[in-house]
């Protein structure tokens, strides 16, 4: 069993950078808690007042509208397609709405389950943790599954809060064990495997770029990132000081974008361009955008090895990018990616 001790890699890693300019993308919000990124727009759970909340990110307008309300504590959300899946923690069910239904009409995959909240896909099979009273669990659903029979993974989690899939593991934030474990999906008897334990401060939202993952820290001003296909996996932490209660985390890019569980969401670039790479790299901009078969690296000066991320979190395509040469993307499936080069740099693209 690999545990990894965040507390003492603090002492060897580096402190990850969040010390861009803070901007506030949603304030006068009720609650927010995790939250999801499709096609420029950021999905926000406002638990207390029981709304979604939809925030335009594609210009520094963040105009917001709620599309979803009258819900009983919001918690998790998930998009999967055009569909949003959401965990109603005290109402006790989960339920999606088709995104580009005008109506949003909700239609319950699970009710009478007791106090939903992390929330995950993979392929056709629905992963959800219930942060009991009694007994927390993860749990599992197949979706194709007219009678929809619930399957019972673990038991005795210590709060689950969040889990988000890489590969075929699956990782949980446990907020009151404040660590992170994991199980291999694919298991028939899946045996839980702390990855990370000790260091955190009330565990909640995460979120995978390559083999980092980053968490949110909901007892203290700070975000944790650790990578874990290290054997000795390097940790780091960066304190993101305008938020006193980090609760939902996700990325768009190089923007970071956290939720406040008091009032607001903010974004930090936690990816800034070193001087040497604005000089390898200038007016650095990716073509054409949105696109379907290939794109170019605009003012790519010289070859740089690149890694292209799905908004899961999973390294979909890897190589070398050569200046004036196209980059294929054929084989990958429509959607929004992130594309990192080894300098540094990081942009967006979408597949279409």
């Amino acid at each position: 069993m690999k545990i990894v001790s965040v507390l003492f890699l603090l002492l060897l890693g580096n402190i990850f950078s969040a010390s861009a300019q803070v901007v506030d993308v949603a304030t006068n919000l009720n609650r927010p808690q995790l939250m999801e990124i499709k096609d420029n727009f950021l999905y926000v759970a406002q638990s207390q007042s029981g709304v979604i909340s939809k925030i335009d990110i594609s210009n520094s307008a963040y105009a917001s509208s709620d599309i979803i309300t009258g819900l009983n504590n919001p918690v998790g959300l998930k998009i999967s397609g055009d569909e949003l899946y959401v965990t109603e923690l005290y109402a006790n069910r989960i339920f999606k709405v088709d995104l580009t239904d005008p109506n949003l009409n909700q239609i319950d995959i699970l009710t009478n389950i007791d106090r939903p909240s992390g929330i995950e896909i993979i392929g056709n099979e629905l992963f959800f943790t219930l942060a009991s009273n009694s007994n927390d669990r993860l749990m599992k659903v197949d979706l194709a599954d007219t009678n929809k029979i619930v399957i019972e993974l673990l038991d005795g989690l210590q709060d689950p809060v969040d889990i988000i899939a890489k590969g075929n593991d699956l990782y949980i934030s446990e907020f009151l064990g404040n660590k992170i474990s994991k199980i291999n999906t694919l298991s028939p008897s899946p045996t839980k495997v702390d990855v990370v334990t000790g260091g955190l401060n009330g565990p909640v939202a995460l979120h995978f770029i390559g083999n980092d993952l980053f968490v949110a820290n909901y007892n203290s001003n700070q975000v944790s990132k650790v990578n874990i296909s290290q054997s000795l996996p390097i940790s780091s932490t960066a304190n993101v000081q305008a938020v006193t209660s980090p609760y939902g985390l996700i990325f768009d890019g190089n923007e970071m974008y956290v939720s406040d569980f008091d009032t607001k969401v903010v974004t930090f670039n936690i990816f800034p361009v070193s001087t040497d790479s604005r000089i390898k790299m200038k007016s650095w901009s990716i073509f054409p955008n949105p696109t379907q078969s290939f794109i170019q690296i605009h003012n790519l000066e010289q070859p740089q090895y690149y890694s292209i991320i799905n908004m899961n979190g999973q390294v979909v395509q890897t190589g070398i990018a050569q200046p004036n040469e196209r980059i294929l993307i054929e084989n990958l499936v429509n959607g929004n990616y992130i594309i990192c080069m080894k300098n540094g740099s990081v942009g967006k693209f979408i597949k279409d």
